[in-house]
């Protein structure tokens, strides 16, 4: 069967979620994707399309694809590459490190190479403390770990970050293709009749754990540090998306992906106080550092 995924149409990220929950489902032993892109192409959309073809792909289904491969950007951050198109790169390669991650596959391997350069753009673009850095490196290390313990992803996660200098803003992009956080979170007993709703709201709030011991709270503090920053923070699973932003938090219904979407805009002119996200347990070493994680549930 042939699809077409055509950017230069599809506006809304939900649009193509639901383009792309199709070719999920498609049981064909073969499938043929035609791609189109804009100039331009937002990173939640290209993140998506590299889950679920991979998905695809590890289900043991062919997939064969049709595409323009000039765009040097998208060659730049291994768009190309992480789809298995053969393309040919006429420019040099320059050094990314503070300015973007590439599209990234993750793996219990590899996650933590990726959370280090995420915290890198950080660290080089934003008036960050070294205490506010570390709690940070957890918070992120906490969703993309995520993917590996609770998410049941067949082929672990996606994650990609760029810094628009212009805008001064970061932004940051983590995709599975698992069970979601409303098959994961309803594990715990406690939250067995959880609608699909309540889990994806509640997923954020201090104390809402699947049940381990120490863990939990990433979302939490991640959703708090970008408010202070008056950034936005979007989670989509399942049915439905949570939107939070400085002034206002909305759900939305939309069409089912087939696991979690991460996305994170912040501002990198804007300061932020420690304080104000993990009120007066600061850690004043990176020794109290993980005493302070442990001591959070």
């Amino acid at each position: 069967m042939r699809f077409v995924i055509d950017l230069r149409k599809t506006r809304k990220l939900s649009e193509l979620v639901h383009e792309l929950s199709e070719i999920l489902d498609n049981q064909d032993e073969t499938i043929h994707i035609s791609l189109n892109f804009r100039d331009y192409n937002e990173l939640p959309y290209l993140l998506c399309i590299v889950a679920v073809i991979n998905t695809v792909r590890s289900k043991g289904r062919a997939v064969q694809i049709d595409c323009d491969t000039k765009n040097t950007y998208l060659q730049r951050i291994n768009f190309f590459k992480e789809l298995g198109v053969a393309h040919s790169e006429r420019f040099s390669r320059h050094e990314s490190s503070g300015k973007f991650v590439e599209i990234s596959h993750m793996t219990e391997e590899t996650s933590n190479e990726t959370v280090t350069r995420i915290i890198k753009i950080l660290e080089a673009q934003m008036p960050l403390s070294e205490n506010l850095i570390q709690c940070l490196n957890y918070c992120f290390w906490e969703a993309i770990d995520n993917i590996h313990e609770h998410a049941k992803s067949p082929i672990g996660g996606y994650a990609v970050a760029q810094y628009y200098p212009k805008n001064k803003q970061i932004e940051i992009v983590i995709a599975d293709t698992g069970r979601g956080i409303f098959n994961s979170l309803r594990e715990n007993p406690q939250y067995a009749s959880f609608t699909e709703k309540e889990a994806i709201e509640c997923c954020i709030k201090q104390g809402y754990t699947r049940g381990n011991a120490g863990r939990g709270n990433g979302l939490f503090h991640t959703t708090r540090f970008l408010q202070e920053n008056q950034g936005m923070f979007c989670l989509y699973s399942g049915h439905y998306a949570l939107r939070i932003d400085a002034d206002e938090q909305k759900t939305l219904e939309l069409p089912y992906w087939h696991g979690t979407i991460i996305y994170m805009k912040l501002r990198a002119d804007v300061a932020v106080d420690l304080a104000n996200i993990f009120g007066n347990e600061i850690p004043t070493s990176v020794d109290e550092y993980d005493d302070l994680i442990n001591g959070l549930w």
